[in-house]
């Protein structure tokens, strides 16, 4: 948020009156998590975009399902609604969908849930040369990039209750406020993605 600020405004003490304004604000503090308890698992930084991407399952949430994709190296969120209990063959699909933009992974990592680990999705995985890797089951963080979007996207989703729009423009929404958002080093996923601004 402060990096966001500093990019149309900056005064001094802004960094403070930021740190003020959140933690007074109600809608902030109703979404607040604690921190980690555990580290995250530390993973290589890819050498391209999209060489290794995080895939999971958002839901049932506000009614809808969500297949959450994140590219290891850039950030760049994807995220496709669904209306009913996702399964390989709709999983597939979306992916498809996905990758006829931004080309095949060479790794995908994910839960070793069966929608993943079943011989369909071996299979789709195997004829696109993409290499699976599974986290260690009861430890999420391994797959920490995933499961840190499947809480940003519920946390927005809350926030924007008071909204009168359905879910896939809520989620349209949230995708360009988070693109276009600078992460730590400084750069939003667009930028390390796209090599641009949004």
């Amino acid at each position: 948020m402060k990096q966001l600020a500093r990019r149309y405004c900056i005064w001094k003490n802004i960094d403070k009156d930021i740190e003020n304004l959140v933690k007074s604000c109600k809608d902030c503090s109703s979404v607040k998590h604690s921190p980690a308890k555990a580290p995250l698992h530390h993973w290589d930084l890819p050498i391209n975009n999209w060489d290794r991407i995080h895939i999971d399952y958002a839901g049932p949430f506000q009614g809808f399902h969500y297949l959450i994709v994140v590219d290891a190296k850039s950030r760049w969120v994807e995220i496709k609604v669904l209306q009913r209990s996702p399964n390989s063959e709709i999983t597939i699909k979306l992916l498809n969908e996905i990758f006829a933009t931004h080309g095949y992974p060479l790794v995908m990592v994910s839960d070793n849930a069966s929608i993943f680990t079943n011989e369909e999705f071996k299979y789709f995985c195997c004829t696109n040369v993409i290499k699976q890797k599974f986290f260690a089951p009861g430890h999420p963080a391994t797959n920490g990039l995933a499961e840190r979007n499947v809480q940003i996207l519920k946390d927005k989703l809350k926030l924007m209750t008071s909204e009168n729009l359905p879910i896939p423009l809520k989620v349209q929404r949230i995708l360009f406020r988070y693109r276009t958002t600078p992460l730590a080093n400084g750069k939003s996923p667009a930028e390390m993605y796209l090599n641009r601004k949004l």
